[in-house]
C-alpha cells in the first residue's frame, strides 16, 4: 500500500490485453527507433495554422479531474489533503511524556488522540514477562507473523470480498488512509521513543528483526484497527447485510496486533495504545470522507493504569468495537465531548468538493 504503488486496479490488464502489454516491453530496446521511423512516415508537414481541434479548458468539476488522473497522481493529491489536517504536539515535561494528535478544520484545532508514555520501569516490571510467555506461540504463528511484516491489508482483502478490478477505488481509498496513518504514527512514536522488548533482556530474542523505531504505540495495531473501522463503515454504507462482519474484522485486527507480541517486538501495552490510535483516526477518516459526522477524542495512559494487563480477550466488545458510538474498553478514556466536523455535507459548487469525498463515493458504489 505504498504511495508510489497505489495504482492497484488502475493498471490491472485483463486477460485479453496483458499479452499486448507484455509484447511492448519485450521490444523495448527497439521501440524508440521504431516510433521515430513511424513518425517520419506518417506525420507529414505541420499545418500552417496548427491543429483545427484540441482539448478544452481543464474541467472545474473535481469529479472529472479525479477520474481523469492516473492512480499515482490521485494518491499524491489525497496524501496532501489528509496529512495537511494533522498536527502532533508532544510534551516531555514531567515523568509521563505525552504525544497528542490534533486535527485542524474550519473551526480550528481539535484533539483527536492522546497517548501517555509508559516508563521503562513499568515495562520491565509489568509487561516484559508477557512478551516472554507469548513466545510459546511462535511456531504456530510463524507463517502469519512473517506474512504480516508488511502487507497486512492482504489479510483484510481475503476476509472481505475485495477484488482489484471490482474494487479499485476501495483499494485506493484504503491505501491513502494507510499511508496517512503510518506517517502520523511514526511522528507520535518519535515523540514518545519507547524502548523495544529486546532492549531489556536477551531472553526475549525476537523471531524477526526488531524495527528501528519506538515500540509505543504499536503500528500494526493502529493500522489494523483503522483498516477494520473504515472497511466496516464502507461496506455497511453500501450494503447493510455486511453489518454482522464487524466481529470478524475486529478479530482479525486483534490477531494481527497480538502476533507482534508473539514475535517479540512489542509489549501488550503497545497494542492498547495502537488500538486507541487506530480506532479514533479510523472514525475521523470516515467522518472526513463523508463530509459530516461526530468524532470522539480518546486518551490512553500507559504505565500503572494498564499494569500487568495483556490484550483484553475476554471482555473485548468484538461486535461493537468498530461502531462510531460504542463505549470503548475501560483502559481508554474520553478526552472531551465529541466534536462535529465543520466541513459542510456537500458544497454548493462542485469545484469545491473534496477529492477525498469523490473517492469515498466511488468506493461506496463498488459495494452496492
Amino acid at each position: 500500500m505504498s504511495g508510489e504503488s497505489g495504482e492497484s486496479g488502475e493498471s490491472g490488464e485483463s486477460g485479453e490485453t496483458v499479452g499486448l502489454a507484455l509484447s511492448q516491453y519485450s521490444l523495448a530496446p527497439y521501440l524508440p527507433g521504431a516510433l521515430i521511423t513511424t513518425y517520419d512516415g506518417i506525420v507529414g508537414p505541420w499545418p500552417v495554422n496548427g491543429p483545427e481541434q484540441g482539448p478544452g479548458d481543464v474541467p472545474t468539476d473535481v469529479d472529472a479531474r479525479m477520474r481523469r488522473w492516473e492512480a499515482r497522481v490521485r494518491a499524491h493529491v489525497l496524501d496532501f489533503e489528509l496529512l495537511s489536517a494533522f498536527i502532533v504536539k508532544s510534551d516531555s515535561a514531567g515523568t509521563q511524556p505525552t504525544a497528542t494528535l490534533l486535527i485542524r478544520d474550519g473551526a480550528g484545532e481539535h484533539e483527536l488522540a492522546k497517548l501517555v508514555r509508559p516508563s521503562a520501569a513499568d515495562l520491565r516490571k509489568y509487561q516484559l514477562e508477557h512478551v516472554h510467555n507469548y513466545a510459546d506461540l511462535r511456531r504456530d504463528r510463524a507463517a502469519e507473523i512473517l506474512s504480516q511484516i508488511s502487507g497486512i491489508e492482504t489479510f483484510f482483502y481475503r476476509l472481505v470480498p475485495v477484488h482489484p478490478e471490482r474494487h479499485r477505488f476501495t483499494i485506493e481509498l484504503m491505501a491513502a488512509f494507510y499511508r496517512a496513518l503510518v506517517s502520523t504514527e511514526m511522528r507520535m512514536k518519535h515523540a514518545l521513543a519507547v524502548p523495544r522488548p529486546v532492549e531489556f533482556s536477551p531472553q526475549i530474542m525476537p523471531m524477526i528483526q526488531t524495527p528501528g523505531h519506538s515500540s509505543f504505540p504499536a503500528g500494526h495495531a493502529a493500522e489494523s484497527f483503522m483498516l477494520a473501522t473504515v472497511l466496516s463503515a464502507l461496506m455497511q454504507k453500501g450494503n447493510p447485510p455486511y453489518s454482522d462482519w464487524d466481529i470478524h474484522l475486529a478479530r482479525l485486527a486483534a490477531r494481527i496486533s497480538v502476533n507482534r507480541v508473539i514475535a517479540g517486538v512489542h509489549f501488550p501495552i503497545d497494542l492498547a495504545a495502537g488500538l486507541v490510535l487506530g480506532l479514533t483516526v479510523g472514525r475521523y477518516f470516515v467522518a472526513l470522507a463523508k463530509g459530516a459526522g461526530e468524532v470522539t477524542p480518546y486518551e490512553f495512559v500507559g504505565g500503572e493504569t494498564y499494569g500487568r494487563s495483556e490484550f483484553p480477550w475476554g471482555s473485548f466488545p468484538w461486535s461493537e468495537i468498530l461502531k462510531p458510538t460504542v463505549k470503548l474498553p475501560a483502559f481508554i478514556t474520553r478526552i472531551s465531548d465529541p466534536f462535529r466536523l465543520s466541513t459542510p455535507p456537500e458544497p454548493t459548487k462542485k469545484e469545491d468538493r473534496s477529492p477525498l469525498r469523490w473517492l469515498w463515493d466511488e468506493a461506496v458504489k463498488e459495494w452496492q
